[in-house]
């Protein structure tokens, strides 16, 4: 875009999200692989509900919920000033207690959202990181409201926000409580495939047809949406170039040049209305003048919030494939267990628990 716009509109790089999504894919230690077949298990107390509605199966929110304020950067230094860093102030609504974070703190709380509930919840990715400039007011106060965005997404959603790793960032008193609640998300098992085993869903079973249906029509729903994204974005970034360079100068030149035009009637030595024709020119040249900076400064005022929250929106979407992924090798799975049945490989018994362990994926996956 223009120089004249903001920043440029980026996220933290999909590599280190890839490289954690990789780590929890089907077939890893914490796989939906071993989830489906059984050879996880847990002994933690968590319970995420999901019952049905009128619009289908929804997460259960019992707790009131939590908006949270990310503001006041401030700078702070360690080891006697070798290393600088910036602080920024959270303020939870349930308790209105300030709690600091480094950038680097909500760097390792998005990596703990991803290992544990990327496997099912798309988790939007954070700022990104920036080397150079890091201390630039700008910068600061744009990584401040997009860390906000970013915070305020996850306090809506129903599971994130009641978990024990949401709670325990917005929430800790003190350093050491902060490093205990860190070790303790650390060591959590419940990760990956396994967030599957603390789900209590409706008791109604699914068909094979049914939950394949819905996963096609969602990935044909992320696919368009993706390409509706990258339309808009386009047209937006071409209309912003159009309005921050060729119209806006080309209407700011049209001024300037009336302007001139009309002190050439004041060379004329008529002593008629040539005063009162000389003010409307040199009025209506500086309105061009003055438009044409309105057209300069108009992506700042509206187009980048757009993108903004357009950049969200994709960030989103590129967590789905790996969701999907793991839905149909689930079903996958299933298909392969009907086989085994039928070779005698598997009891029936054993094939009924893998399917009731899909459905429990099926009704997450809403």
């Amino acid at each position: 875009m223009d120089a004249q716009m903001a920043a440029p509109v980026t996220m933290r790089s999909t590599s280190s999200m890839m490289k954690t999504l990789n780590r929890l894919s089907c077939y890893g230690k914490h796989g939906v692989e071993n989830y489906l077949m059984g050879k996880c298990t847990s002994n933690s107390q968590e319970m995420v509900i999901i019952k049905e509605s009128d619009v289908g199966p929804i997460w259960s929110y019992d707790l009131e919920e939590i908006t949270c304020s990310v503001d006041a950067p401030t700078k702070g230094s360690k080891h006697h000033g070798l290393k600088s860093f910036t602080e920024y102030r959270l303020t939870p609504s349930d308790t209105n207690v300030q709690v600091g974070h480094r950038f680097k703190h909500f760097d390792w709380f998005h990596d703990r959202l991803l290992e544990k509930f990327g496997a099912v919840i798309p988790i939007p990715g954070l700022p990104e990181k920036q080397i150079t400039g890091r201390f630039e007011f700008e910068f600061i106060e744009q990584r401040c409201s997009r860390l906000q965005t970013w915070i305020a997404r996850l306090s809506q959603h129903p599971v994130i926000a009641q978990s024990e790793v949401f709670q325990h960032f917005l929430h800790f008193t003190d350093e050491k409580v902060w490093k205990a609640g860190k070790r303790k998300a650390e060591k959590d098992e419940v990760i990956g495939g396994f967030i599957f085993n603390v789900m209590l869903t409706p008791p109604t079973e699914l068909s094979v047809q049914t939950i394949e249906s819905s996963q096609d029509e969602f990935g044909c729903f992320v696919r368009r949406m993706d390409e509706g994204i990258r339309n808009i974005t386009s047209t937006i970034h071409d209309f912003d170039k159009s309005c921050t360079g060729g119209v806006a100068r080309e209407l700011q030149r049209f001024g300037k040049h009336l302007v001139e035009h009309a002190e050439a009637f004041s060379c004329s030595g008529y002593l008629g209305e040539v005063n009162a024709l000389v003010m409307a020119m040199q009025h209506t040249g500086k309105t061009f003048k003055d438009i044409g900076f309105l057209f300069s400064e108009h992506p700042k005022k509206d187009w980048n919030s757009f993108m903004e929250l357009l950049l969200e929106y994709k960030g989103l979407l590129a967590c789905f494939p790996h969701i999907l992924q793991n839905h149909k090798a689930a079903t996958e799975k299933l298909k392969e267990c009907d086989k085994c049945v039928t070779a005698n490989k598997m009891t029936l018994l054993e094939k009924e628990t893998v399917n009731k362990r899909v459905d429990i994926m099926a009704y997450a996956g809403g």
